[in-house]
């Protein structure tokens, strides 16, 4: 418990430390799977984040964000018909949602009105919800353990954004990478997840 308040401090100290600069509103997906036995297949999830970039020094700033975010995984069914010959392949969907909070330092380099930039920070996420999903009311949903109620980890980032006045718009994409399992079986196997996000940024200069 106490690993997890430090992660979840380091997360929000550095936004106590100025007034932010920009603020900023992040609409994307989350394409992840899971790595074991099951549900390997890459499953589609909607990312939403708001936040606010501060402390820029001209090469780096700091950039704080809060949203939503999904983790999970999918498997194919075959189906087949009484002559063993394929009719379909359905598929299962398992789906973890979180509520996440992180902190980034980002290097950057501006030309003209462009900006590109890489960074990494802390991440910790907080499980709000979990979804089975099948594509056909005969494939059976394999519920199982529910996953992780709290990952802390990493954000690993890259992206563009382009000035536009005031505002700005731009491309994000990020790799969240959690520490130890994302989700635990029945049989009490353990599952790391691999997620990647891109995301539209929409921003305002204060």
């Amino acid at each position: 418990m106490r690993k997890r308040l430090c992660w979840m401090l380091a997360c929000l100290m550095a936004a106590q430390l100025a007034v932010g600069q920009t603020v900023w509103m992040e609409n994307g997906v989350s394409l992840s799977s899971l790595r074991g036995d099951w549900f390997t297949g890459n499953t589609a999830l909607y990312q939403f984040k708001v936040g606010a970039d501060y402390c820029d020094r001209g090469w780096f700033d700091l950039s704080s964000g809060i949203g939503l975010s999904g983790r999970g995984g999918r498997e194919d069914v075959p189906f087949t018909d009484k002559l063993g010959e394929l009719v379909s392949t359905e598929h299962v969907d398992l789906q973890f949602r979180y509520l996440t909070v992180n902190t980034l330092f980002r290097v950057k380099f501006t030309e003209g009105r462009w900006t590109v930039y890489a960074g990494a920070g802390p991440r910790l996420d907080f499980k709000v919800g979990t979804r089975f999903d099948s594509s056909h009311p005969d494939v059976p949903v394999w519920e199982g353990n529910e996953g992780k109620k709290v990952l802390y980890g990493l954000d690993c980032v890259c992206g563009l954004k382009c000035a536009l006045g005031k505002m700005h718009v731009g491309l994000n994409f990020c790799y969240p990478w959690a520490a130890g399992k994302t989700y635990t079986d029945l049989a009490g196997k353990g599952y790391r997840d691999r997620t990647f996000t891109l995301g539209l940024v929409l921003g305002y200069a204060l």
